[in-house]
């Protein structure tokens, strides 16, 4: 009984490590394994933070929204009775972010709509690692909201506040957004042709974290990495090269049914179809970013296209 009271301590730290070298349903089912022997053990703190993790898990597989929405609701219907704040505010940001993609609060569709928690200051010195998580989660989602409503400079100044926060949250998997989004906000608002010596540096950090996430886990990670290659090609003024690794980011998260990633791919490589003035081949990959944004759920960005 003394082991096993030890259990689902053991197995939330092989889900938050599995992530990089094996499939997201295998980090869910060890965060489902941690809530239920959590549950039998009355480990509250680990049913919690398995809570916690299964939520960040189907944000990043792409869930459909309205599944996700009814699992934060139902772990912050437990976290309330656990007494554990902590928990809560983590869990009401994606709650409040799943919300904004899913419909749009005015007719205007804009990332001022997403409001973060206002969180304690806490010295850094008196700071543990769910304070540090939650100013992170909550930069990292008012940036992720602009970036999703085309706000890219505003998206690029909340990732910039995000990031110191990052060497104090390691092996989180949003790391990933934090990553691939901050990468995109500095591409996408370019033109083809449009790379530089200093954006080729900032670029490359990103990129290179996506290279080795994805060469040991390329099932969830070679999507995202060909994306990041085909915005680089395309500022590079690469343009058929740049359409192959756009082709193959597409052929990658459908067939991982990363239905988010699918549907940005879709959405980027249209608009450079419109600008190389192949309107047929730009029509067709708006019709799949629209189906795909469909099926993640996000009615808000289906109206915007």
């Amino acid at each position: 009984m003394y082991f096993v009271s030890f259990k689902a301590r053991t197995l939330l730290p092989l889900e938050q490590v599995s992530i990089w070298t094996m499939p997201l349903t295998y980090a869910i089912e060890r965060a489902k394994a941690t809530f239920d022997v959590g549950v039998e053990t009355g480990d509250r703190t680990s049913v919690c933070l398995a809570l916690r993790h299964i939520i960040m898990n189907y944000l990043a597989r792409g869930d459909h929204l309205d599944g996700v929405h009814t699992s934060i609701a139902r772990g912050m219907q437990f976290v309330r009775k656990a007494q554990y704040r902590d928990v809560e505010v983590i869990l009401g940001m994606p709650l409040d972010y799943v919300l904004f993609l899913r419909k749009p609060r005015s007719n205007l569709f804009t990332g001022d709509d997403f409001l973060p928690p206002v969180l304690a200051v806490v010295k850094p010195e008196q700071a543990v690692e769910p304070i540090y998580l939650m100013q992170f989660w909550s930069r990292l989602y008012k940036a992720m909201a602009h970036f999703f409503v085309s706000e890219y400079v505003a998206a690029e100044a909340w990732f910039k506040q995000a990031e110191p926060f990052t060497a104090r949250i390691p092996g989180h998997v949003h790391m990933l957004d934090y990553h691939l989004y901050s990468a995109l906000s500095l591409t996408v608002p370019l033109k083809s042709g449009a790379m530089t010596d200093k954006l080729r540096l900032q670029l490359k950090q990103h990129l290179d974290r996506s290279v080795t996430w994805s060469n040991e886990n390329a099932k969830t990670f070679a999507d995202k990495e060909a994306l990041l290659r085909a915005e680089w090609l395309r500022l590079e003024g690469e343009t058929a090269q740049a359409f192959e690794q756009f082709e193959k980011a597409i052929v990658l998260s459908r067939e991982g049914q990363f239905h988010h990633v699918n549907g940005l791919t879709c959405e980027l490589a249209a608009r450079m179809s419109y600008a190389s003035n192949m309107t047929f081949a730009g029509d067709a990959y708006i019709k799949g970013a629209i189906a795909a944004w469909d099926r993640w759920g996000a009615g808000a960005r289906v109206r915007q296209l």
